[in-house]
């Protein structure tokens, strides 16, 4: 068995991970997440179907052994629906509104303003700025 990688992933730009390849010596071959790869070498063997690797601090690049742990995909599903939630006052109408602090986090990566209530106001904000 060979280990080609780990490469980083450009399918996705906004949020990179990075990836094995792994030939076998029967001339398969078989892509999977450095992370996942990284996880069955630790404990000696093959993850299940029902497994799946989860990054505790949520960054996708960060395949440290301690960042790693193993999660059926229900729990994993529940950890991400417990994401934190932040509410707001939305500066063009005034309305609280509530948005997960993820996505508010990815909207000022992106540059953008807000957090804002919903679309109309985000596209009356950007009216105001011409």
């Amino acid at each position: 068995m060979k280990v080609y990688g780990p490469y980083i992933s450009k399918s996705d730009p906004g949020r990179p991970r990075r990836f094995v390849m792994i030939y076998y010596d029967d001339g398969s071959r078989k892509t999977t997440s450095y992370a996942r790869f990284l996880m069955e070498q630790h404990l000696g063997r093959n993850l299940t179907a029902d497994e799946e690797v989860d990054h505790i601090d949520d960054d996708q690049m960060n395949d440290d052994l301690t960042n790693l742990q193993v999660l059926t995909p229900l729990a994993n599903q529940q950890k991400r629906a417990a994401q934190a939630w932040v509410t707001f006052t939305c500066p063009i109408c005034f309305n609280p509104a509530r948005r997960t602090a993820s996505r508010i986090r990815h909207n000022r990566k992106q540059g953008k303003a807000g957090p804002f209530c919903g679309k109309s106001c985000a596209r009356r904000y950007q009216l105001q700025q011409v």
